[in-house]
Protein backbone atom coordinates (compact mmCIF):
# COMPACT_ATOMS: atom_id res chain seq x y z
CA UNK A 1 0.00 0.00 0.00
CA UNK A 2 1.48 3.29 -0.80
CA UNK A 3 1.90 6.12 1.83
CA UNK A 4 0.64 9.49 1.96
CA UNK A 5 3.54 11.02 0.67
CA UNK A 6 3.07 9.19 -2.76
CA UNK A 7 -0.52 9.56 -2.85
CA UNK A 8 0.13 13.17 -2.86
CA UNK A 9 3.02 13.16 -5.77
CA UNK A 10 0.72 11.03 -7.84
CA UNK A 11 -2.11 13.22 -7.12
CA UNK A 12 -0.02 16.48 -7.96
CA UNK A 13 1.46 14.97 -11.30
CA UNK A 14 -2.18 14.16 -12.22
CA UNK A 15 -3.41 17.60 -10.99
CA UNK A 16 -0.39 19.20 -13.27
CA UNK A 17 -1.66 17.24 -16.19
CA UNK A 18 -5.47 18.42 -15.92
CA UNK A 19 -4.32 21.83 -15.32
CA UNK A 20 -1.53 21.94 -18.12
CA UNK A 21 -4.28 21.08 -20.79
CA UNK A 22 -6.60 23.85 -18.86
CA UNK A 23 -4.00 26.50 -20.05
CA UNK A 24 -3.88 25.27 -23.30
CA UNK A 25 -7.34 26.12 -23.34
CA UNK A 26 -7.02 29.49 -22.48
CA UNK A 27 -4.63 29.98 -25.22
CA UNK A 28 -5.56 32.73 -27.75
CA UNK A 29 -8.00 32.57 -30.58
CA UNK A 30 -5.97 30.35 -32.96
CA UNK A 31 -3.40 29.05 -31.41
CA UNK A 32 -3.12 25.90 -31.90
CA UNK A 33 -5.57 25.59 -34.95
CA UNK A 34 -4.56 24.16 -38.05
CA UNK A 35 -5.95 24.30 -41.41
CA UNK A 36 -9.71 24.84 -40.28
CA UNK A 37 -9.56 21.39 -38.21
CA UNK A 38 -10.69 22.81 -35.27
CA UNK A 39 -13.35 25.60 -35.66
CA UNK A 40 -15.45 27.53 -32.82
CA UNK A 41 -18.28 25.67 -31.50
CA UNK A 42 -21.68 26.62 -31.90
CA UNK A 43 -22.62 26.20 -29.05
CA UNK A 44 -24.76 28.43 -26.90
CA UNK A 45 -23.61 29.83 -23.61
CA UNK A 46 -19.92 29.93 -24.10
CA UNK A 47 -17.97 31.74 -27.28
CA UNK A 48 -15.05 30.48 -25.51
CA UNK A 49 -15.56 27.03 -26.21
CA UNK A 50 -13.56 25.09 -28.81
CA UNK A 51 -15.21 22.67 -30.56
CA UNK A 52 -14.17 19.93 -33.26
CA UNK A 53 -16.81 17.60 -35.95
CA UNK A 54 -17.37 14.20 -34.83
CA UNK A 55 -19.20 12.87 -38.31
CA UNK A 56 -21.54 16.01 -38.05
CA UNK A 57 -21.93 15.62 -34.79
CA UNK A 58 -19.78 18.05 -32.48
CA UNK A 59 -17.37 17.79 -29.54
CA UNK A 60 -17.44 21.07 -27.67
CA UNK A 61 -14.51 21.48 -24.64
CA UNK A 62 -14.80 23.81 -21.98
CA UNK A 63 -11.85 24.61 -19.31
CA UNK A 64 -12.76 26.62 -15.57
CA UNK A 65 -10.32 27.13 -12.85
CA UNK A 66 -11.35 28.70 -9.68
CA UNK A 67 -9.07 29.42 -6.93
CA UNK A 68 -9.04 31.41 -4.16
CA UNK A 69 -7.26 32.27 -0.88
CA UNK A 70 -9.59 32.40 2.68
CA UNK A 71 -7.94 33.76 5.67
CA UNK A 72 -9.24 33.75 9.19
CA UNK A 73 -8.99 36.77 10.89
CA UNK A 74 -10.50 36.42 14.32
CA UNK A 75 -12.54 33.62 16.40
CA UNK A 76 -13.23 29.77 14.96
CA UNK A 77 -10.68 27.99 15.85
CA UNK A 78 -7.50 29.16 14.72
CA UNK A 79 -6.58 32.26 12.48
CA UNK A 80 -4.68 30.98 9.42
CA UNK A 81 -5.06 31.33 5.66
CA UNK A 82 -6.24 28.63 3.67
CA UNK A 83 -5.64 28.02 -0.60
CA UNK A 84 -7.56 25.72 -2.99
CA UNK A 85 -8.85 25.77 -6.07
CA UNK A 86 -10.79 23.44 -8.89
CA UNK A 87 -10.35 23.00 -12.25
CA UNK A 88 -13.13 21.41 -14.55
CA UNK A 89 -12.57 20.20 -18.48
CA UNK A 90 -16.24 20.01 -19.72
CA UNK A 91 -16.82 17.60 -22.72
CA UNK A 92 -20.36 17.91 -24.69
CA UNK A 93 -21.05 15.96 -27.26
CA UNK A 94 -24.14 16.08 -29.65
CA UNK A 95 -24.25 12.93 -31.48
CA UNK A 96 -27.83 13.55 -33.43
CA UNK A 97 -25.85 12.88 -37.16
CA UNK A 98 -24.08 9.35 -35.53
CA UNK A 99 -27.35 8.04 -34.15
CA UNK A 100 -29.86 9.69 -36.23
CA UNK A 101 -31.81 10.44 -33.35
CA UNK A 102 -32.18 14.30 -32.63
CA UNK A 103 -32.18 16.11 -29.24
CA UNK A 104 -29.49 14.31 -27.80
CA UNK A 105 -26.73 15.06 -25.65
CA UNK A 106 -23.69 13.18 -23.76
CA UNK A 107 -21.80 15.24 -20.85
CA UNK A 108 -18.68 14.48 -19.28
CA UNK A 109 -16.90 16.62 -16.69
CA UNK A 110 -13.51 16.09 -15.46
CA UNK A 111 -12.29 17.71 -12.04
CA UNK A 112 -9.01 18.27 -9.97
CA UNK A 113 -9.58 19.56 -6.57
CA UNK A 114 -6.59 20.39 -4.62
CA UNK A 115 -5.79 22.75 -1.57
CA UNK A 116 -6.67 22.80 1.80
CA UNK A 117 -10.46 23.71 3.63
CA UNK A 118 -10.77 26.98 5.32
CA UNK A 119 -13.17 24.90 7.13
CA UNK A 120 -10.17 24.06 9.85
CA UNK A 121 -9.50 27.31 10.30
CA UNK A 122 -13.29 29.16 10.83
CA UNK A 123 -14.73 26.05 12.40
CA UNK A 124 -18.04 26.43 10.72
CA UNK A 125 -20.49 23.96 9.48
CA UNK A 126 -22.05 25.82 6.73
CA UNK A 127 -18.73 26.33 4.52
CA UNK A 128 -17.66 29.77 3.98
CA UNK A 129 -16.37 28.34 0.53
CA UNK A 130 -18.02 26.43 -2.05
CA UNK A 131 -15.81 24.50 -3.52
CA UNK A 132 -13.96 23.17 -0.14
CA UNK A 133 -13.98 19.40 -0.46
CA UNK A 134 -11.47 16.50 -0.72
CA UNK A 135 -8.63 16.61 -2.59
CA UNK A 136 -9.43 14.54 -5.84
CA UNK A 137 -9.00 13.90 -9.46
CA UNK A 138 -12.12 11.80 -11.50
CA UNK A 139 -14.73 11.96 -13.50
CA UNK A 140 -17.16 14.53 -12.10
CA UNK A 141 -20.02 13.59 -14.37
CA UNK A 142 -20.73 11.19 -17.10
CA UNK A 143 -24.67 11.81 -18.36
CA UNK A 144 -27.16 10.67 -21.04
CA UNK A 145 -29.87 13.48 -21.88
CA UNK A 146 -32.77 12.69 -24.56
CA UNK A 147 -35.50 15.08 -25.69
CA UNK A 148 -38.70 12.66 -25.43
CA UNK A 149 -40.81 15.66 -26.51
CA UNK A 150 -39.18 19.07 -28.06
CA UNK A 151 -40.29 21.75 -26.01
CA UNK A 152 -42.18 19.30 -23.39
CA UNK A 153 -40.41 16.60 -21.98
CA UNK A 154 -36.82 15.19 -21.24
CA UNK A 155 -34.71 12.24 -19.85
CA UNK A 156 -31.62 12.19 -18.13
CA UNK A 157 -29.42 9.48 -17.10
CA UNK A 158 -26.14 8.61 -15.69
CA UNK A 159 -23.59 10.23 -12.78
CA UNK A 160 -24.74 13.91 -13.02
CA UNK A 161 -25.14 16.95 -10.02
CA UNK A 162 -29.07 17.45 -8.98
CA UNK A 163 -27.87 21.03 -7.75
CA UNK A 164 -27.80 21.99 -11.74
CA UNK A 165 -31.51 21.23 -11.67
CA UNK A 166 -32.99 21.38 -8.17
CA UNK A 167 -32.66 24.30 -5.66
CA UNK A 168 -31.24 26.80 -7.85
CA UNK A 169 -31.13 30.31 -7.53
CA UNK A 170 -29.97 32.41 -9.90
CA UNK A 171 -28.83 35.40 -8.13
CA UNK A 172 -27.00 33.66 -5.65
CA UNK A 173 -24.58 32.29 -7.86
CA UNK A 174 -22.88 35.29 -6.86
CA UNK A 175 -21.99 34.48 -3.39
CA UNK A 176 -19.38 31.67 -1.88
CA UNK A 177 -20.69 30.24 1.35
CA UNK A 178 -21.88 27.14 0.28
CA UNK A 179 -25.35 27.52 1.81
CA UNK A 180 -26.28 30.50 -1.07
CA UNK A 181 -25.42 27.36 -3.79
CA UNK A 182 -27.97 24.99 -2.50
CA UNK A 183 -29.44 24.79 1.00
CA UNK A 184 -27.85 22.87 3.71
CA UNK A 185 -31.27 21.21 4.89
CA UNK A 186 -31.55 19.78 1.13
CA UNK A 187 -27.74 19.69 0.19
CA UNK A 188 -26.93 17.48 3.55
CA UNK A 189 -30.00 15.32 3.57
CA UNK A 190 -29.42 11.48 3.58
CA UNK A 191 -26.35 9.50 5.40
CA UNK A 192 -23.62 11.17 3.38
CA UNK A 193 -25.34 14.42 1.69
CA UNK A 194 -27.56 14.47 -1.77
CA UNK A 195 -25.56 13.63 -4.80
CA UNK A 196 -23.96 17.40 -4.97
CA UNK A 197 -20.46 18.44 -4.81
CA UNK A 198 -18.36 17.00 -4.67
CA UNK A 199 -20.50 13.63 -4.34
CA UNK A 200 -22.72 13.48 -7.52
CA UNK A 201 -24.45 9.79 -8.00
CA UNK A 202 -25.94 7.90 -10.34
CA UNK A 203 -29.32 9.52 -11.35
CA UNK A 204 -32.17 9.81 -13.53
CA UNK A 205 -34.23 12.51 -13.60
CA UNK A 206 -37.38 13.53 -15.90
CA UNK A 207 -38.07 17.21 -16.47
CA UNK A 208 -41.37 18.58 -18.03
CA UNK A 209 -42.66 21.73 -18.90
CA UNK A 210 -46.07 21.64 -17.96
CA UNK A 211 -46.79 25.49 -19.30
CA UNK A 212 -44.87 28.67 -20.52
CA UNK A 213 -44.43 29.19 -16.69
CA UNK A 214 -44.69 26.08 -14.99
CA UNK A 215 -42.07 23.20 -14.75
CA UNK A 216 -41.65 20.07 -13.16
CA UNK A 217 -38.89 17.97 -12.32
CA UNK A 218 -38.65 14.39 -11.11
CA UNK A 219 -35.76 12.53 -9.25
CA UNK A 220 -34.32 9.27 -8.25
CA UNK A 221 -30.54 9.08 -7.39
CA UNK A 222 -28.80 7.11 -5.26
CA UNK A 223 -29.35 7.60 -1.46
CA UNK A 224 -26.01 7.56 -0.73
CA UNK A 225 -23.52 8.75 -3.01
CA UNK A 226 -19.36 8.63 -2.72
CA UNK A 227 -18.21 6.95 0.68
CA UNK A 228 -18.98 7.92 3.68
CA UNK A 229 -16.06 5.97 5.43
CA UNK A 230 -13.71 7.63 2.87
CA UNK A 231 -13.90 11.25 1.88
CA UNK A 232 -11.30 11.19 -0.98
CA UNK A 233 -12.75 7.98 -2.21
CA UNK A 234 -14.73 7.72 -5.89
CA UNK A 235 -17.62 5.62 -5.57
CA UNK A 236 -20.54 5.30 -8.02
CA UNK A 237 -22.55 2.59 -7.72
CA UNK A 238 -25.53 1.50 -5.72
CA UNK A 239 -25.10 -1.01 -2.66
CA UNK A 240 -27.71 -2.82 -1.36
CA UNK A 241 -29.52 -1.44 1.65
CA UNK A 242 -28.47 1.97 0.70
CA UNK A 243 -31.71 3.19 -0.27
CA UNK A 244 -32.41 6.02 -2.87
CA UNK A 245 -33.15 10.03 -2.70
CA UNK A 246 -36.51 10.51 -4.09
CA UNK A 247 -37.23 14.07 -5.27
CA UNK A 248 -39.50 16.25 -6.97
CA UNK A 249 -40.09 20.21 -7.73
CA UNK A 250 -42.80 22.58 -9.52
CA UNK A 251 -41.20 25.98 -10.52
CA UNK A 252 -43.43 28.68 -11.80
CA UNK A 253 -40.74 31.09 -13.97
CA UNK A 254 -41.81 34.72 -15.77
CA UNK A 255 -40.22 36.14 -18.02
CA UNK A 256 -37.26 34.54 -18.60
CA UNK A 257 -35.53 36.65 -21.12
CA UNK A 258 -34.56 38.86 -18.19
CA UNK A 259 -31.77 36.82 -17.55
CA UNK A 260 -30.70 37.30 -20.42
CA UNK A 261 -29.06 40.44 -19.04
CA UNK A 262 -27.37 38.98 -16.08
CA UNK A 263 -23.90 38.73 -16.27
CA UNK A 264 -22.20 35.42 -16.21
CA UNK A 265 -21.17 34.64 -12.74
CA UNK A 266 -19.57 31.63 -11.61
CA UNK A 267 -19.32 30.76 -14.99
CA UNK A 268 -18.32 27.01 -14.23
CA UNK A 269 -21.12 25.98 -12.69
CA UNK A 270 -23.88 28.31 -15.08
CA UNK A 271 -22.08 26.29 -17.87
CA UNK A 272 -22.74 22.97 -16.25
CA UNK A 273 -25.82 23.80 -15.82
CA UNK A 274 -26.30 25.49 -19.58
CA UNK A 275 -24.95 22.05 -21.14
CA UNK A 276 -27.02 19.37 -19.21
CA UNK A 277 -30.38 21.59 -20.33
CA UNK A 278 -31.37 23.01 -16.98
CA UNK A 279 -35.42 22.54 -18.46
CA UNK A 280 -37.05 20.47 -20.69
CA UNK A 281 -36.23 22.96 -23.49
CA UNK A 282 -33.22 21.89 -24.06
CA UNK A 283 -32.11 21.65 -27.59
CA UNK A 284 -35.74 22.64 -29.22
CA UNK A 285 -37.40 25.42 -30.24
CA UNK A 286 -37.05 27.02 -26.80
CA UNK A 287 -33.10 27.64 -27.51
CA UNK A 288 -34.10 31.71 -26.96
CA UNK A 289 -34.14 30.33 -23.43
CA UNK A 290 -30.85 29.50 -22.84
CA UNK A 291 -29.24 29.58 -26.13
CA UNK A 292 -27.38 32.17 -28.32
CA UNK A 293 -29.46 35.12 -25.86
CA UNK A 294 -29.46 33.42 -22.43
CA UNK A 295 -26.08 32.19 -20.25
CA UNK A 296 -22.88 32.97 -21.00
CA UNK A 297 -22.03 36.09 -23.47
CA UNK A 298 -18.38 35.51 -22.21
CA UNK A 299 -16.62 37.56 -24.54
CA UNK A 300 -18.61 41.14 -24.40
CA UNK A 301 -21.02 42.69 -22.17
CA UNK A 302 -24.65 41.42 -22.32
CA UNK A 303 -26.40 41.88 -25.01
CA UNK A 304 -29.02 44.58 -25.36
CA UNK A 305 -32.63 43.48 -25.42
CA UNK A 306 -35.41 43.90 -27.59
CA UNK A 307 -37.71 47.12 -27.40
CA UNK A 308 -40.44 46.70 -24.78
CA UNK A 309 -42.97 45.30 -25.64
CA UNK A 310 -46.44 46.70 -25.45
CA UNK A 311 -48.00 46.46 -21.98
CA UNK A 312 -45.06 47.25 -20.09
CA UNK A 313 -43.94 50.45 -18.09
CA UNK A 314 -42.36 53.27 -20.09
CA UNK A 315 -39.10 52.87 -18.86
CA UNK A 316 -38.53 49.28 -20.53
CA UNK A 317 -37.99 47.06 -17.46
CA UNK A 318 -37.08 43.85 -16.96
CA UNK A 319 -38.37 41.52 -14.46
CA UNK A 320 -37.60 37.79 -14.16
CA UNK A 321 -38.87 35.90 -11.28
CA UNK A 322 -38.88 32.19 -10.07
CA UNK A 323 -40.81 30.42 -7.25
CA UNK A 324 -40.01 27.07 -6.56
CA UNK A 325 -41.60 24.14 -4.32
CA UNK A 326 -39.55 21.56 -3.66
CA UNK A 327 -39.57 18.27 -1.95
CA UNK A 328 -37.64 14.90 -1.39
CA UNK A 329 -37.20 11.46 0.64
CA UNK A 330 -34.64 9.68 1.27
CA UNK A 331 -35.19 5.82 1.88
CA UNK A 332 -31.86 5.22 3.59
CA UNK A 333 -31.06 3.92 7.22
CA UNK A 334 -29.58 6.06 9.46
CA UNK A 335 -27.49 6.35 12.39
CA UNK A 336 -26.80 8.43 14.91
CA UNK A 337 -24.05 9.38 17.37
CA UNK A 338 -24.58 7.85 20.82
CA UNK A 339 -26.06 10.80 23.59
CA UNK A 340 -22.85 13.11 24.61
CA UNK A 341 -20.55 11.92 21.91
CA UNK A 342 -19.38 8.86 23.75
CA UNK A 343 -19.01 5.68 23.07
CA UNK A 344 -21.94 3.27 22.75
CA UNK A 345 -24.66 2.17 20.87
CA UNK A 346 -26.55 4.38 17.83
CA UNK A 347 -29.77 4.80 16.98
CA UNK A 348 -30.99 3.53 13.77
CA UNK A 349 -33.79 4.76 12.07
CA UNK A 350 -35.16 4.27 8.30
CA UNK A 351 -35.47 7.25 5.91
CA UNK A 352 -36.25 11.00 6.04
CA UNK A 353 -37.80 13.28 4.05
CA UNK A 354 -37.37 17.11 3.50
CA UNK A 355 -38.77 20.29 1.56
CA UNK A 356 -38.02 23.85 0.30
CA UNK A 357 -39.28 27.01 -0.99
CA UNK A 358 -37.62 29.42 -2.86
CA UNK A 359 -37.97 32.80 -4.45
CA UNK A 360 -36.49 35.23 -6.40
CA UNK A 361 -36.91 38.61 -8.58
CA UNK A 362 -34.49 40.04 -11.37
CA UNK A 363 -35.32 43.68 -12.28
CA UNK A 364 -33.69 45.80 -15.02
CA UNK A 365 -34.38 49.12 -15.16
CA UNK A 366 -33.62 50.58 -17.87
CA UNK A 367 -33.46 48.61 -21.86
CA UNK A 368 -30.59 50.63 -22.85
CA UNK A 369 -27.95 49.68 -20.02
CA UNK A 370 -28.83 45.78 -19.10
CA UNK A 371 -25.84 46.38 -16.99
CA UNK A 372 -27.68 47.90 -14.11
CA UNK A 373 -29.72 45.66 -12.53
CA UNK A 374 -31.04 44.24 -8.89
CA UNK A 375 -31.71 40.87 -7.62
CA UNK A 376 -33.51 39.71 -4.25
CA UNK A 377 -33.98 36.20 -3.08
CA UNK A 378 -35.47 34.32 -0.38
CA UNK A 379 -35.10 30.28 0.70
CA UNK A 380 -37.15 28.30 3.26
CA UNK A 381 -35.95 24.38 4.25
CA UNK A 382 -36.64 21.88 6.78
CA UNK A 383 -35.47 18.33 7.45
CA UNK A 384 -36.53 16.00 9.53
CA UNK A 385 -35.56 16.69 12.34
CA UNK A 386 -35.18 12.98 13.90
CA UNK A 387 -32.03 11.78 12.06
CA UNK A 388 -31.14 15.48 9.91
CA UNK A 389 -28.15 17.46 11.23
CA UNK A 390 -30.03 20.27 9.88
CA UNK A 391 -33.60 20.47 9.86
CA UNK A 392 -34.72 23.88 9.86
CA UNK A 393 -32.62 26.84 7.31
CA UNK A 394 -33.61 30.37 6.21
CA UNK A 395 -31.43 32.01 3.56
CA UNK A 396 -31.71 35.29 1.70
CA UNK A 397 -29.93 38.17 -0.16
CA UNK A 398 -29.75 41.14 -3.00
CA UNK A 399 -27.53 41.80 -5.62
CA UNK A 400 -26.98 44.69 -7.37
CA UNK A 401 -24.56 45.20 -10.91
CA UNK A 402 -23.41 48.21 -12.75
CA UNK A 403 -20.50 49.12 -14.49
CA UNK A 404 -17.29 50.56 -12.64
CA UNK A 405 -13.90 52.56 -13.33
CA UNK A 406 -11.29 49.53 -13.99
CA UNK A 407 -13.97 46.65 -14.45
CA UNK A 408 -15.98 45.31 -17.71
CA UNK A 409 -18.99 45.30 -14.76
CA UNK A 410 -19.17 44.66 -11.33
CA UNK A 411 -21.84 42.98 -8.85
CA UNK A 412 -22.11 43.48 -5.00
CA UNK A 413 -23.86 41.91 -2.98
CA UNK A 414 -25.43 40.63 0.47
CA UNK A 415 -26.65 37.93 2.22
CA UNK A 416 -27.44 35.90 4.90
CA UNK A 417 -27.69 32.09 5.34
CA UNK A 418 -28.87 30.63 8.85
CA UNK A 419 -29.19 26.63 9.33
CA UNK A 420 -30.40 25.22 13.01
CA UNK A 421 -28.70 21.74 13.97
CA UNK A 422 -30.82 18.93 13.99
CA UNK A 423 -33.21 18.09 17.78
CA UNK A 424 -31.37 14.80 17.67
CA UNK A 425 -27.94 15.72 16.53
CA UNK A 426 -27.82 18.22 19.20
CA UNK A 427 -28.85 16.22 21.86
CA UNK A 428 -26.24 13.79 21.30
CA UNK A 429 -23.41 16.22 20.76
CA UNK A 430 -24.39 18.50 23.78
CA UNK A 431 -24.93 21.56 22.02
CA UNK A 432 -27.81 23.26 23.83
CA UNK A 433 -31.26 24.74 22.79
CA UNK A 434 -32.39 28.23 21.31
CA UNK A 435 -29.92 30.10 20.25
CA UNK A 436 -26.97 27.39 20.38
CA UNK A 437 -28.38 25.31 18.00
CA UNK A 438 -28.52 27.78 14.95
CA UNK A 439 -25.06 29.20 12.95
CA UNK A 440 -25.71 32.24 11.07
CA UNK A 441 -23.87 33.59 8.42
CA UNK A 442 -23.42 37.01 6.77
CA UNK A 443 -21.51 37.45 3.70
CA UNK A 444 -20.55 40.74 1.46
CA UNK A 445 -19.19 40.44 -1.80
CA UNK A 446 -17.91 42.06 -4.89
CA UNK A 447 -17.06 40.79 -8.10
CA UNK A 448 -14.97 42.71 -10.76
CA UNK A 449 -15.06 41.22 -14.39
CA UNK A 450 -11.66 42.50 -14.81
CA UNK A 451 -11.15 40.47 -18.62
CA UNK A 452 -12.93 38.54 -20.46
CA UNK A 453 -12.16 35.83 -19.23
CA UNK A 454 -11.23 35.98 -15.57
CA UNK A 455 -12.78 37.99 -12.79
CA UNK A 456 -11.72 38.73 -9.23
CA UNK A 457 -14.06 38.73 -6.36
CA UNK A 458 -13.06 39.76 -2.73
CA UNK A 459 -15.24 38.40 -0.22
CA UNK A 460 -16.08 39.06 3.95
CA UNK A 461 -17.99 37.00 5.79
CA UNK A 462 -18.81 36.59 9.66
CA UNK A 463 -20.17 33.64 11.34
CA UNK A 464 -21.97 33.68 14.38
CA UNK A 465 -21.97 30.39 16.65
CA UNK A 466 -19.61 28.70 14.59
CA UNK A 467 -19.94 24.72 14.17
CA UNK A 468 -22.95 25.39 16.82
CA UNK A 469 -20.30 25.45 19.24
CA UNK A 470 -21.44 28.35 22.05
CA UNK A 471 -18.01 28.15 23.54
CA UNK A 472 -16.03 29.33 19.96
CA UNK A 473 -15.58 32.61 19.20
CA UNK A 474 -17.63 34.34 16.03
CA UNK A 475 -15.22 33.95 13.35
CA UNK A 476 -14.53 36.84 10.67
CA UNK A 477 -13.14 35.45 7.41
CA UNK A 478 -11.93 37.93 4.42
CA UNK A 479 -11.08 36.22 1.04
CA UNK A 480 -10.53 36.41 -2.59
CA UNK A 481 -11.19 34.33 -5.41
CA UNK A 482 -10.13 34.08 -9.20
CA UNK A 483 -12.07 32.38 -11.77
CA UNK A 484 -10.55 31.87 -15.32
CA UNK A 485 -12.82 30.14 -18.12
CA UNK A 486 -11.13 29.20 -21.81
Amino acid sequence: MRGPGTDRRGEGWRLAGLLALALLLFCPEGTGAQGGSRRRAAQPDTTSAYGVGLGGGLLTVEAFYTGEVIANLDGGIASGTAWRGVADLMFTVDPTPLWGVSGTRVGVDLIGIHGDPPGGLTGDWQGVSDIAAPRTLRIYELWLRQQLIPDRLSLLAGIYDVNTTFDVLETATLFLNSSSGMGPDFAAGGPNGAPTYPYPGLSLLVQGSLSDHFELSALLADGVPGDPDDAESTQYRIEAGEGALIGSELAWVSDREGLTTLPPVATRWNARRRRAGAHAGWGSGTAGRWGAGGWGRQRGRPPVPEPAPSGLPGTGALHYGKVALGLWRSTSRFTLPPAGGGPGDTLVREGSWGGYLLAERIVVPDRTDPQRMVGIFLRLGAADQRVEEIDRYVGCGVMAARRLAGARQALLGLALSAARLGRNWADRLGVGQGADRWEVAAELTIRLQVGKRWALQPDLQYIVHPGFTPDRPHALAVGLRLELNG
